[in-house]
């Protein structure tokens, strides 16, 4: 369990880290997230929360408390990234494109790059089943 425990924990840092960064460095001052964003519980406390509590499980091994609270956030960061890809695909097949109908005239246009997110959705899914495979795997009992 030690080796998936660490695995899990370091990808939980580096989509944690990956996220904050993508979400406020090379932005304009009035763009970053935790500024401005109606969505700053998404993208900016759930993945520090995640990074924080990640490091903190990796630093205090003998917290598992740390360890689920870290798994927890990860849990609630895949499904807002899999809210997110069927809202985009629900726009792409319902109104033939995934960007807004109709812009403001002062909004900043932004093309939606959904590459990223649906690979960082891929590998929280798979750390999903592989914990639970794992520990469906060890409360098997052994035959005798």
């Amino acid at each position: 369990m030690a080796m998936m425990k660490k695995m899990t924990l370091i990808t939980m840092v580096l989509i944690g880290a990956y996220t904050l960064a993508r979400n406020n460095i090379r932005l304009l001052p009035e763009h970053t997230t935790w500024i401005t964003h109606p969505d700053i519980f998404y993208k900016f406390l759930v993945p520090l929360l995640m990074m924080l509590s990640a490091v903190f499980s990796m630093i205090f091994k003998e917290k598992t408390n740390l360890f689920y609270l870290s798994f927890l956030t990860m849990v609630i960061d895949a499904t807002n990234r899999m809210s997110v890809f069927v809202n985009v695909y629900f726009m792409y097949f319902a109104y033939g494109r995934s960007g807004p109908t109709r812009s403001p005239v002062d909004a900043t246009l932004v093309r939606v790059n959904m590459v990223p997110s649906l690979v960082m959705l891929l590998v929280e899914i798979s750390i999903v089943l592989a914990l639970v495979l794992y520990v469906q795997k060890l409360n098997k009992p052994v035959p005798r």
